[in-house]
């Protein structure tokens, strides 16, 4: 069995076949060219060495004919399923071949319920979808109010060759909080994460709150974390608030 994987958001599909290749089961990887820098994989296996290896394909999203590219490649008689991440999973439908569906995030949250013909397609494509994988409860709740029936719960693959206990601090006795998401007020509402740490600290005055610094607002949360250390509530734990201006 040959798989293609098809899109790599936060290097999920890499992940997954780099993975299933390990395990004996050929995979091939399907990406954007030039991906940010929390989409390309170079940036997280230092293995590669500065280099894709050969069953990574890209599709050049500023040329012309760049969605029936992706068709054609999925198309290819070579692949008996196609693991489609996002947007993506829309071209999977249209290209009439066995897939299943990994909705990640605004795809599902916003277009999927927008009365739009790309929003009709999506929806179409999930219901068509030989499993809608959901990687939280949360998932399957939208799911549901879509009226699709095929979705299973199953949690978000963990790269634990970078991500694991032994990356930890050393000889760290801090209760540490990881918030790595984007920082998008309106879209994820993490500022509620800064206002119920500044609460939680009261109790628990040893603990950390990690944050990195990309997304739209990124100076607001900056400004937030101020002032919630200046707060009376807070001052006197001092600033338990990190922004990594680069996580990598």
């Amino acid at each position: 069995m040959k798989i293609l994987q098809a899109g790599n958001l936060v290097n999920l599909g890499y992940v997954v076949a780099r993975e299933l290749r390990n395990a004996g089961i050929e995979s091939d990887l399907l990406m954007e060219e030039n991906p940010q820098k929390t989409s390309d994989p170079k940036v997280f296996d230092l293995n590669l060495d500065g280099k894709y290896p050969n069953w990574i394909k890209f599709y050049y999203r500023n040329r012309a004919g760049w969605k029936r590219k992706i068709i054609k490649i999925m198309r290819d008689s070579k692949y008996e399923l196609i693991h489609s991440y996002t947007e993506l999973v829309m071209f999977s439908y249209l290209s009439r071949r066995i897939y299943v569906a990994n909705p990640t995030g605004s795809d599902l949250r916003e277009l999927a319920f927008s009365k739009t013909i790309r929003g009709m397609v999506l929806r179409r494509a999930y219901n068509k979808a030989k499993v809608v994988l959901a990687a939280s409860p949360e998932v399957l709740e939208l799911l549901s109010k879509l009226k699709i029936r095929n979705g299973v719960f199953i949690p978000v693959l963990m790269d634990t060759s970078l991500f694991s206990s032994n990356h930890a601090e050393k000889k760290s006795d801090r209760f540490i909080i990881f918030h790595p998401s984007n920082l998008d007020w309106k879209n994820k509402g993490n500022d509620k994460i800064v206002k119920g740490f500044s609460k939680f600290i009261k109790n628990y005055p040893n603990s950390l709150l990690r944050i990195i610094d990309r997304g739209i607002d990124s100076q607001s949360f900056q400004n937030l974390c101020t002032y919630c250390c200046s707060t009376k509530s807070c001052y006197k734990y001092g600033n338990r608030f990190i922004f990594y201006h680069s996580f990598f």
